[in-house]
């Protein structure tokens, strides 16, 4: 058999449909094919059959004569063999070469949705619906979708005649998917493409705010599917009045970040991202905290633990409080001819609030508190009576358990006076007398655990000027006291509930107009709850 055929090049290049032909489904649907062999010496043409074989068989065989060993023209996607001979100058045919077969190949799918490599950003937390989508492919009569995630627990495979499929997928996966478009006689022309479905954002993380300022590690709340986060620790520099980041951590796998000993004290803030494999990173979680100057060991904490009943304020802080008690009402009236005296028991009480200030990390500060005071007279009648100080404040640790506060200032404060009838010596009316003068105050605090402890305080207030009293007359010196011993509760870092006993001793005395002194006391032994914060 003599060898025609060298060699067979089949080359299949794009051609675009003929006309009207855009489906998938076209029914004619032609591709350039081209052929050349080897040259035959002393041919002068040559001749070639182009037969269709498969289950698709059908139509006559295409002959063409050639006058050069090359072949162009157009065939449907199929299986195809042909064969060739040459003819010499007098028409004189050579054998024919062996069948060859090939095949005219379905052109590759293109593409449309996902892109390769492209970041689908969905909301989704679970699962999301994606839309695949492509060109028609010439020729083609289906399609098979297989799509597969990266890590091989979501798959699935899918044929179809449309050039789109929406399926429901995975979020947070990287993904692989391959379309066939499938011709006569199975021809298959394939691509493949990738891409990643990101999922919703990750939920804001909260941070656990430190119990003391013993600060040795930062901790939060993990959200869902968050694997990693990011977080930059900033110390505020208070004489620039700016941040300026100490430390930085990226990728930490656990929700906790251990805090540097050697940092200087001072107030912090901590930036915290939450981040997860293909989710969007959380909205960054920030919060404030101090950290303690000094020595942070836990032999120190354990020492400031016990202190907690009692060390409690530093900046603003307010104070309430309540005193209630059978009070014990007395007086002497000589305004009139005869002098008329009072005496008698009453429901009474006091209620007080105040605002106060410790510089933080200082011994010194300040306290304002207002009282207003009442009870019902033996006459059914309404007294109230108003008092107010304003006392610098110094503290003092005498030692780990206990400390000491000392109160010096001034107070301005009422008192009810019973007004007398000179025959019947029995009480008209009522009027107030208000004094002022110096304030002196004394706590002590003890710690029994860090949230127990108790106190004992003192207060004296020597009464020097009068502010009114109800004839003109000027006032004389006198000295009203109150002490008292109450029960501390720590019941949260910026709040502590006292209650306990007081005994106060109220007093004022003034000139009447006969020349002898008028006199007033209020005592009792009151019931007394406390409130202090800290804001």
């Amino acid at each position: 058999m003599v060898n025609l055929i060298l060699r067979l090049f089949i080359l299949v290049v794009f051609m675009n449909l003929l006309g009207g032909v855009t489906s998938a489904r076209a029914e004619i649907y032609l591709r350039s094919v081209n052929f050349e062999w080897e040259p035959i010496e002393g041919a002068q043409s040559y001749e070639l059959i182009i037969r269709r074989i498969g289950s698709t068989v059908g139509g006559k065989d295409l002959k063409f004569k050639l006058s050069a060993n090359n072949w162009s023209g157009r065939l449907t996607p199929g299986h195809y063999e042909m064969s060739t001979r040459s003819l010499d100058s007098r028409g004189v045919p050579g054998e024919w070469s062996p069948n060859a077969p090939f095949d005219v190949t379905l052109e590759k799918p293109v593409l449309l949705t996902p892109k390769d490599n492209e970041a689908l950003s969905v909301t989704a937390a679970e699962s999301a619906e994606t839309i695949f989508s492509w060109q028609p492919v010439g020729g083609a009569t289906s399609y098979q979708l297989e799509v597969a995630s990266r890590d091989g627990i979501f798959k699935f495979k899918e044929e179809t005649s449309d050039v789109s499929l929406r399926r429901d997928l995975p979020v947070a996966k990287q993904f692989k998917w391959k379309l066939k478009a499938i011709g006569p006689d199975d021809l298959v022309s394939e691509v493949e493409s990738g891409f990643s479905l990101v999922g919703a954002r990750i939920e804001q993380a909260n941070f656990e705010l430190p119990e003391n300022e013993f600060v040795r590690e930062l901790k939060w709340t993990a959200p869902e599917y968050a694997t990693s986060y990011d977080i930059e620790l900033r110390r505020l520099d208070a004489s620039k009045k700016k941040w300026d980041s100490v430390a930085v951590a990226r990728d930490l796998k656990e929700p906790i970040f251990p805090i540097d000993q050697k940092l200087p004290g001072g107030t912090y803030q901590a930036t915290m991202l939450a981040k997860g494999e293909l989710r969007k990173s959380s909205p960054a979680a920030q919060m404030r905290f101090r950290i303690r100057h000094g020595d942070r060991s836990p032999a120190s904490e354990f020492t400031a633990e016990i202190r907690k009943s009692i060390d409690r304020v530093n900046g603003w802080y307010g104070v309430a409080s309540y005193l209630i008690t059978v009070i014990s009402y007395s007086s002497t009236y000589f305004d009139n001819t005869k002098a008329s005296a009072t005496k008698f028991s009453a429901i009474g009480g006091t209620g007080r609030l105040g605002l106060g200030y410790f510089l933080r990390e200082k011994s010194w500060g300040f306290l304002g508190i207002g009282d207003l005071s009442g009870f019902t007279s033996n006459q059914e009648q309404n007294l109230t009576y108003a008092a107010s100080e304003l006392s610098a404040v110094w503290r003092r640790h005498i030692s780990q358990r206990t400390e000491l506060r000392l109160q010096f200032g001034g107070f301005y404060k009422e008192q009810p006076v019973a007004i007398g009838d000179a025959t019947s010596r029995k009480v008209n009316s009522y009027s107030n007398v208000a004094a002022l003068g110096p304030h002196l105050g004394v706590e002590f605090w003890y710690s029994l655990t860090a949230k127990l402890g108790f106190q004992f305080n003192g207060h004296l207030y020597q009464s020097l000027s009068a502010f009114s009293t109800p004839n003109g007359q000027p006032i004389e010196p006198t000295l009203s006291s109150q002490v008292g011993f109450l029960g501390s509760y720590r019941l949260g870092p910026r709040a502590t509930g006292l209650m306990g006993w007081a005994r106060r001793d109220d007093r004022a005395r003034y000139l009447s107009t006969s020349g002898k002194s008028n006199d007033i006391e209020i005592s009792g032994n009151y019931l007394n709850f406390f409130l202090e914060y800290g804001f």
